[in-house]
């Protein structure tokens, strides 16, 4: 009896596993169509951002802070003649979002791109990749740093 039952339990606990498995195929196609569906809409996106610096580009223990090396090569590296003083530099970043639109098509002239608001935040220049690799310029047009 007790060879029957340990029989049974694992043809059950067998089948279950074959239907979860099914199940998760379905899942796994069920995505792949969406995703298929709506890749055309995600895009990439590149910022240019002006940032103010304080002070040199180098502290702590940069080797351009030794004494010796200034005595060999003097104030002639960045950061050594302007102790204190405002600089730019330029920052890169990346993200993605996706677009939609209120016309037909997402390259209607009414199209709006949805991405977090850290990517594009006090951004100089917005440039916007899809899929294809046609890239055009964007502008901020709201934001809502509270939900990023």
């Amino acid at each position: 009896m007790t060879l029957v039952f340990l029989f049974s339990f694992l043809s059950l606990s067998a089948s279950a596993e074959t239907d979860h498995m099914a199940s998760l195929k379905q899942t796994g196609k069920a995505f792949t169509q969406v995703s298929r569906k709506v890749s055309p809409s995600v895009v990439y996106i590149q910022v240019e951002k002006i940032q103010q610096t304080q002070g040199p580009p180098f502290s702590g223990n940069s080797p351009f802070n030794d004494e010796l090396f200034k005595r060999f090569f003097g104030d002639q590296f960045p950061g050594f003649g302007n102790q204190g003083q405002p600089q730019q530099r330029r920052a890169v970043g990346q993200g993605s979002g996706f677009v939609f639109s209120l016309d037909k098509g997402l390259l209607s002239e009414n199209a709006y791109i949805l991405t977090n608001n850290h990517v594009v935040e006090g951004a100089s220049k917005i440039r916007i990749t899809f899929k294809g690799g046609e890239q055009f310029d964007a502008e901020i047009k709201g934001a809502d740093p509270k939900s990023d």
